[in-house]
């Protein structure tokens, strides 16, 4: 739907109402669902929006359902948040940032372009964030946020004597300064999944670098800047897909200490997950699983007995074949 204002041909903003009435009417729908009802949920808990529609690689434990095929992942987790001050940022965030690009763009521009930054968020974390269940819209609004920042880049020149330039700009710069900020100070401490963020940006920033127009395009921009991004940009999204569903069980593209510091969820051994951990094991079968229990998603101890405080976690494939070899009919109690 197209309106005529100011001698200028918009858009409604029909898309950004429809992707955030959806939001809003799942976490609605979902939330009715949990003990207690709406009014049991708080700020920052629980997550509300079944498991089906979270994005992850690896099932919970003792499953450990290897999630890879199940393509809808990829976009579906849009749909499920934490808390409502997780639904109320990100609709807040989609409309500021979401209703300019429809205006100018149109409906089918701004859909395309939200569901390639979901998408872009998920990939980014099937080899950097490769065992969290990652659920929110922060994909698709980060790449909101990186095309208008593409389009300050490309035309700031034509927005120099322009107090959009100074808005714009500090609007861009503002909400990532602050997740940065939030990520160094209290990531050890944090769940939120950041990757999908940083992959939702860079897709926003390739996108907009190649495909939004220019006020007064440069031969160099229109002959080497935008044909890169796109180029960037396809192999960017190629890369992660291809990682996620060849890099079985889930690793890091990125190895080292200063990674998986900030990355794993068990700082104290770099296992990973329980799931993680017995998967790379190839001399343990998949029934063997539900021998051994998992404390906090992270540690893996013998039987259901992780509470003795003599038994010690088993770390390493040879100690888990090892506790198996020993107690061939374990089960758990």
């Amino acid at each position: 739907i197209v309106v005529k204002f100011a001698h200028q041909e918009l858009y409604l903003p029909l898309t950004v109402v429809a992707l955030s009435a959806a939001q809003i009417a799942a976490f609605v729908y979902y939330g009715r669902t949990k003990p207690g009802g709406l009014s049991s949920i708080g700020p920052a808990s629980p997550t509300v929006g079944p498991t089906v529609l979270h994005y992850f690689i690896t099932g919970e434990f003792p499953r450990c359902v290897d999630a890879r095929r199940q393509y809808w992942r990829l976009f579906s987790y849009q749909f499920a948040h934490i808390g409502y001050f997780h639904l109320a940022s990100n609709l807040f965030v989609q409309f500021v940032f979401g209703i300019p690009v429809e205006l100018v763009h149109g409906h089918s521009a701004l859909f395309f372009v939200y569901q390639l930054g979901v998408a872009a968020g998920s990939l980014t974390c099937a080899f950097s964030d490769v065992f969290s269940q990652v659920v929110g819209a922060s994909g698709g609004v980060y790449t909101l946020i990186g095309l208008h920042s593409s389009d300050v880049l490309v035309n700031w020149r034509a927005m120099a004597q322009d107090m959009r330039l100074f808005v714009r700009g500090s609007l861009c710069l503002m909400i990532p300064t602050l997740d940065l900020a939030v990520y160094v100070l209290y990531h050890k401490d944090d769940d939120t999944s950041y990757s999908s963020h940083v992959g939702g940006w860079i897709a926003g920033i390739l996108f907009g670098l190649a495909f939004l127009r220019q006020v007064a395009e440069s031969p160099f921009h229109a002959y080497v800047v935008r044909p890169l991004a796109a180029i960037l940009l396809v192999a960017y999204l190629a890369f992660g897909f291809a990682w996620h569903q060849t890099t079985y069980p889930p690793k890091y593209f990125l190895n080292g200490p200063f990674w998986q510091r900030s990355s794993y969820r068990n700082t104290g051994n770099h296992a990973g997950t329980c799931c993680s951990l017995l998967l790379s094991c190839d001399d343990i079968d998949r029934d063997d699983f539900s021998k051994f229990s998992c404390e906090e998603s992270t540690t893996i101890y013998p039987g259901r007995y992780f509470s003795d405080d003599e038994l010690q976690p088993l770390r390493t494939c040879s100690a888990l074949v090892d506790w198996l070899t020993n107690n061939p009919a374990a089960e758990l109690a």
